[in-house]
């Protein structure tokens, strides 16, 4: 797991800007997570926390999506079941 958020760490270091639009979510993560998922998630009340509008656009501070990336990774692990 600690590989993976390294991965992660690194993906946000090369993200040129503090905040990521929801709809570029996917390109943040590689096509890993949608925009649809992002929605979900908002909708749910479980996305990552500070969202705030932008010129009509849902956006996301980066630290708090990575926060919330590592998380859901942690999560998962935790969840899946072995085959």
């Amino acid at each position: 797991m600690v590989e993976i958020e390294k991965i992660i760490d690194e993906m946000a270091e090369r993200w040129s800007s503090n905040i990521v639009a929801r709809k570029k979510v996917s390109e943040f993560t590689g096509g890993s997570v949608s925009n649809k998922t992002m929605q979900n998630e908002d909708w749910k009340k479980t996305g990552p926390q500070g969202r705030f509008l932008l010129l009509n656009q849902v956006c996301y501070p980066k630290e708090n999506l990575v926060i919330w990336l590592k998380d859901r990774i942690a999560k998962s692990w935790q969840t899946r079941k072995t085959v």
